[in-house]
């Protein structure tokens, strides 16, 4: 019997502590306007959402062309005890590394790296 009653909460309960990764709808609006594809998909992905709304660090970072249009993106996440700016240079470190392999590949400049948002605040 006690257990009939408490079953919906095993089960609502460790979803609650989990926690439900809601993106905010402007930051969708934001990043879908901003950029598309890959990076898109990166910075709306489940893995960088729950680090920015969590207790986590997280940096999304990006590359754009002459006409500022983004082609290459890299993040970085990492525990409350971090700094934010481990978790920048971590995540600037990749995106320069994507960049420079973007660049050679196909042979189109881009400028370097810069912060597009820590956690879900948009630069």
């Amino acid at each position: 019997m006690i257990l009939k009653i408490f079953k919906p909460f095993l089960i609502v309960i460790p979803l609650i502590i989990m926690g439900c990764t809601i993106t905010p709808q402007i930051v969708i609006d934001r990043v879908n306007e901003e950029m598309s594809g890959v990076c898109a998909n990166l910075f709306l992905s489940g893995a960088y959402q729950e680090a920015s709304d969590g207790f986590m660090k997280s940096a999304f970072v990006v590359s754009r062309d002459e006409n500022d249009i983004i082609n290459v993106c890299n993040y970085s996440t990492a525990g409350a005890i971090y700094s934010e700016s481990s978790v920048v240079n971590s995540a600037l470190a990749g995106c320069e590394e994507r960049r420079l392999n973007f660049m050679r590949v196909y042979e189109k400049p881009l400028k370097s790296c810069e912060v597009y948002a820590i956690g879900n605040d948009i630069k």
